[in-house]
C-alpha cells in the first residue's frame, strides 16, 4: 500500500512541475529554464505538505486521537 501513496504523491508532483513547465513554455514568463523548475518544485512540495498536513489533521478530528500519527517520508 505505501508503494501506492508513494506512486500518487510522485505523480501529483510530476504533474504540477510539468503544468509549471507548460505555461512557461507557452506564455513565456521567463527566459530563463531554471526558475520555473523551482517554482515547480516549491509548488509542488508545498502542495504534498499541504494535503498532507489536512489529511492527517481530518483523520485526527474524526477519530479523536490525540497522538500525531506516523509521517511517510515523502522524499
Amino acid at each position: 500500500m505505501m508503494e501506492s501513496i508513494r506512486l500518487m504523491w510522485f505523480l501529483l508532483q510530476g504533474s504540477v512541475i510539468f503544468g509549471v513547465y507548460a505555461v512557461n513554455i507557452h506564455y513565456e514568463l521567463t527566459p530563463n529554464p531554471v526558475i520555473p523548475g523551482m517554482v515547480g518544485y516549491a509548488l509542488a512540495y508545498g502542495l504534498t505538505v499541504g494535503i498532507s498536513e489536512t489529511a492527517r489533521w481530518v483523520h485526527r478530528h474524526k477519530t479523536g486521537q490525540k497522538a500525531d500519527l506516523e509521517r511517510v517520508d515523502l522524499f
